[in-house]
């Protein structure tokens, strides 16, 4: 009773909070908020952080109506009786989700064990979202999506004041789904007045792009698709609600209708185009053809005209229409059939005429003229109104059997389904003679020379023709030149040379054509076919010889010329010649001149010799003196050197490969001929000399020289004594040290790998001197040291 008269005071003053309505976040009052659940009683006459606390700040805040716990007189009280205590206040409880309806939950349920309230947030497909105070967590905030499906979605839903305008009656679909036919949607019955309305076509769930009308025709692209129309209320204040009508059947295929038949305008005759009319259709669409004749298709004939061949002659002739469109059934109808297909006739629009000159051997050629339709063209040439055997092409050249004739054509039309058309060109001029038509005039090739054949270039003539030649020197006939070539003659020397040519055929005026004459004839030339050879070698003392070479005719004489360089040798003029010291460096030839009575002398030069030299440089062996020790040097000499000008030239070697960088007459002996032999090749070079190459005998005995370092300690009074060796170009050091005192050996051991050491024998107290000598390898020098040592 204390808290019912508590409560009692209050109500004066309800809503005292601000109103947010930021529904999707927490903006439950922060003074109610942060206080201890139940701590509080809200304005709302609820306890604070409970359920019923925050549905009734979202219907004040977001739906915008006065609640607390005493509305329209009912106490709401706890969750569980909030249904009853909307039944009796007269608001509608149902088990549809609207966005702003309290979620209520019975006391028991599976979604609460004590019965509980939220508020509707989002309505989605088949699934609600809902805002809520202590039921995830105690007294707090939380939000939750709940699919219809699921054991916690609500036992029901109060409108108290609905934030959504809501459908009570499905919008419904009115018409056959068909392509083509028109659909209506009514708009279904709704909660609210003065409410908007847009419509909104489906087709499988999809929205259809510009279907917003009330109002809609499906097209191919719906075929096969089931339709809804979705329907929006709205209305200023409220949220749009929305709602769909159940889905048609399948949209069918649309179905054209024809109310006048197909029909075949124009003269059934082959070569004559007929044209097909549609006749009349409803819808429009796009038309297509078959032609028949005798009730077969006709392969290819899919157009809207048809022109018969010679394949439908005789036959009666009708056409298909069909009709199509996207989402439509294709309709096809035919015409009724025209007569037989009769033949067809070809009208000339150009007469036959022959071009050409009436002449032997001047081809005629015949123009058909212009048909139509075109057809296959025979051809027959008429001589004299007689037929020509064999002349059934398109040209014609007479002959000299047709001189003084009259030559025509007839021409002959002919196509499958056509009747034959025969016509005959006027008669040509008579034939007259042929003449030679010379285009490029004769010619002669080659220079005039002599001995030096000319050959005659006939020219161009038209036709051809039957050619002979006859050659004129000085312009006098030369008796016998009828042949294509001729070779001028001595006599010719000075002369111009011309040559006729002559063209004859039969029927035909002989022609004769001369050539532009040559220049003045030349003497003649004698051509070297080989050149002189010179035999022998180019050495001072030497005898050279030559032969005379080859001519293109045997000459009456031969004249010789020794050449050293570029130089004429003076009284050099026979076939052989003695070499001197003057043509030292200098290689050698001779010119061979040929002479023979009539012709030009010709001369023949010879090839050149190797460039004359003294002799070939002579000198003794080679010889390698110094000892073959790796850092030591050994020097190459050579003696009895011919002659004294001689410059030698160095090259040493490691067994067959030469030595990178050794070109001098000295060498040192490096760690990388260890192992090999070296010897020394020298070449000795003179001006005008052949030089010489000779190679020394061998080194083979290399070795290197071993380094000792010695060290010595006491041990207990006794001298301990350790050697290293070393001996470049050795990767591994082996051998015997001795050692000696006094010429007494005291001491000896091994060396391996470069190093050894021994405990000497005792010795008196004082400064001694010991020499250690070291015997290594093959390839090893022996090695020596001395090291002193004083012992206590």
């Amino acid at each position: 009773m204390l808290i019912l008269g508590l409560l009692t005071a209050v109500a004066p003053l309800l809503h005292p909070e601000a109103v947010s309505a930021a529904s999707g976040v927490d903006d439950y009052p922060s003074r109610l908020r942060n206080a201890a659940q139940d701590s509080l009683v809200d304005p709302w006459l609820f306890y604070n952080r409970e359920c019923t606390s925050f549905v009734a700040w979202r219907l004040n805040s977001e739906n915008q109506v006065a609640f607390d716990n005493y509305w329209q007189g009912v106490h709401w009280g706890n969750a569980s009786n909030w249904k009853n205590a909307a039944l009796a206040a007269g608001v509608p409880v149902d088990n549809n989700p609207t966005r702003g309806a309290v979620a209520w939950w019975r006391a028991g349920s599976a979604g609460s064990s004590r019965g509980h309230v939220a508020w509707v947030q989002t309505v989605g497909d088949g699934a609600i979202t809902i805002e809520e105070y202590n039921y995830l967590h105690a007294g707090r905030y939380d939000t939750r999506t709940i699919s219809s499906s699921s054991s916690l979605w609500p036992s029901g839903f109060i409108h108290v004041k609905d934030t959504q305008i809501r459908n009570t009656v499905s919008p419904t679909v009115l018409g056959d789904p068909q392509v083509g036919q028109r659909l209506k949607a009514t708009r279904g019955t709704w909660t609210g007045t003065n409410l908007t309305y847009k419509f909104q076509w489906l087709a499988n769930g999809t929205p259809i792009a510009g279907a917003t009308s009330k109002a809609f025709t499906p097209t191919a692209d719906e075929l096969g698709k089931r339709i809804r129309a979705k329907v929006t209320a709205s209305k200023s204040g409220a949220h749009a609600g929305t709602a769909q009508s159940a889905a048609t059947d399948d949209v069918a295929k649309g179905v054209f209708v024809n109310t006048e038949a197909p029909s075949v305008q124009g003269t059934a005759q082959v070569g004559v185009p007929l044209a097909a009319e549609n006749g009349t259709w409803s819808p429009a669409g796009t038309f297509s053809y078959q032609w028949f004749a005798g009730g077969e298709r006709v392969d290819g004939a899919t157009g809207a005209s048809f022109t018969p061949a010679a394949a439908q002659l005789g036959q009666g002739l009708t056409v298909r229409v069909s009709l199509s469109a996207p989402g439509y059934r294709t309709l096809r109808v035919k015409s009724a059939p025209t007569g037989s297909v009769v033949p067809g006739q070809f009208e000339a629009t150009t007469p036959p005429s022959v071009s050409g000159v009436a002449q032997v051997d001047q081809p005629l050629t015949a123009a058909p003229g212009t048909w139509s339709p075109s057809g296959t063209i025979s051809y027959q040439w008429l001589v004299d109104d007689k037929a020509v055997d064999g002349a059934t092409g398109s040209g014609y050249t007479p002959t000299p059997d047709d001189l003084r004739k009259s030559v025509a054509v007839r021409i002959t039309v002919h196509r499958r389904g056509y009747d034959d058309a025969v016509t005959t060109s006027y008669a040509a001029t008579q034939v007259a003679p042929g003449t030679f038509l010379n285009t490029t005039a004769p010619s002669i090739a080659g220079t005039a020379q002599v001995g030096v054949p000319l050959t005659a270039e006939k020219g161009t003539w038209s036709p051809r023709a039957t050619i002979s030649y006859q050659w004129i020197a000085g312009g006098q006939l030369v008796p016998g030149a009828t042949e294509k070539t001729f070779t001028p003659r001595p006599q010719d020397v000075g002369a111009r040379i011309t040559v006729e040519v002559r063209a004859t055929r039969p029927g035909y005026l002989a022609a004769a054509v001369p050539s532009a004459p040559t220049t003045a004839t030349l003497p003649g030339v004698i051509v070297n076919d080989r050149a002189p050879v010179v035999s022998g070698r180019a050495v001072v003392g030497h005898t050279l010889s030559t032969t005379d070479g080859s001519w293109s005719l045997k000459p009456a004489g031969v004249t010789y010329q020794w050449y050293a360089g570029h130089a004429a040798i003076s009284g050099a003029t026979r076939a052989t010649y003695q070499v001197t010291a003057a043509e030292a460096g200098l290689r050698i030839h001779v010119v061979v001149t040929a002479a023979h009575d009539g012709y030009t002398p010709q001369p023949a030069s010879s090839a050149a010799t190797d460039r004359a030299v003294f002799g070939r440089v002579a000198f003794a062996k080679p010889t390698v003196h110094g000892r073959a020790v790796v850092g030591r040097t050994i020097t190459a000499r050579v003696d009895a050197v011919q002659p004294s000008t001689a410059v030698p030239h160095f090259h040493w070697y490691r067994d067959d490969q030469p030595i990178r960088g050794a070109r001098d007459a000295s060498y040192v002996v490096q760690p990388a001929d260890l192992g090999h032999s070296l010897h020394v090749v020298v070449t000795m070079r003179a001006d005008n000399w052949v030089p010489r190459v000779e190679r020394s005998a061998s080194v083979t005995d290399v070795r290197t020289r071993p380094r000792l370092h010695a060290h010595t300690s006491l041990r207990d009074g006794r001298v301990f004594l350790r050697l290293v060796v070393r001996a470049p170009g050795l990767s591994r050091i082996d051998g015997v040290a001795r050692v000696w005192l006094h010429g007494h050996r005291i001491g000896a051991f091994e060396v391996s790998d470069g190093g050894g050491s021994r405990l000497l024998a005792s010795m008196r107290s004082g400064t001694h001197t010991l020499a250690l000598v070291y015997h290594g390898g093959a390839h090893e020098t022996v090695g020596r040291t001395t090291v002193t040592v004083t012992v206590p």
